[in-house]
């Protein structure tokens, strides 16, 4: 081979090395700038709900706190969004690993896959909310927190544009963030209630409140499956 080839050679190869850098960061990169600049919370409100907290220091810190309300969905705060692809599965059981199951009898479980690569792209499953916080942490504002335990919860509360129920707060440790669930699988009276989780910078996320289902007279217990 000449050195003219050479040097052409490895031109193209410099210049193949450059272009996939350049994708690489764009595409793992961009989202994340553009999802920090556009989340901001439209409305703040005292929680409504009544709860039961584990720690009563987090009781007297937060319960009277001003909460922003959601105003993002599921995946939202993924980042970077493009890179993550919702897998689903039907007819799954306890077993299998997933991030959460929907459904009663015929079960639908959900996990996510990554892409990641130069010039090549690789697909990684998350599966566990352990391998989430491995690819995604750390959690960097609350519209993050709340994609983080949506994931890992099933059966949330949403309007018809996939907007979650709830509120978020910025805390010292992390993030506090409030859903709600249907109740609409089981046995009982299928009152939507509310559930508190502490989300860490790290990813890590711990119930700290649960709403108390407060029955009267006229309600009575259904099973649905």
């Amino acid at each position: 081979m000449s050195k003219r080839s050479t040097y052409l050679l490895i031109l193209v190869l410099a210049i193949l090395l450059i272009v996939g850098i350049v994708r690489n960061y764009l595409f793992f990169h961009q989202e994340r700038i553009v999802q920090r600049v556009t989340y901001e919370p439209t409305e703040q409100a005292v929680l409504s709900r009544s709860y039961e907290w584990t720690s009563k220091s987090d009781q007297v810190r937060y319960e009277q706190a001003e909460w922003n309300t959601i105003v993002s969905s599921r995946y939202d705060g993924l980042k970077p969004r493009l890179s993550f692809i919702e897998t689903a599965q039907a007819g799954c059981d306890y077993r299998s690993e997933y991030l959460r199951r929907e459904g009663g009898i015929r079960p639908v479980c959900f996990w996510l896959k990554v892409r990641r690569g130069l010039f090549k792209f690789v697909e990684i499953e998350i599966k566990t909310p352990e391998k989430l916080r491995e690819i995604s942490a750390p959690v960097e504002d609350e519209l993050e927190a709340v994609s983080f335990v949506a994931l890992t919860n099933e059966d949330l509360k949403s309007n018809d544009q996939g907007i979650l129920a709830g509120h978020s707060l910025a805390i010292e440790e992390g993030f506090l963030v409030e859903v709600i669930r249907n109740n609409a699988l089981g046995c009982g009276p299928h009152v939507p209630t509310g559930t508190l989780y502490k989300v860490t910078f790290s990813g890590a996320i711990t119930e700290i409140a649960k709403e108390k289902v407060v029955l009267d007279e006229h309600s009575f217990d259904v099973c649905v499956d």
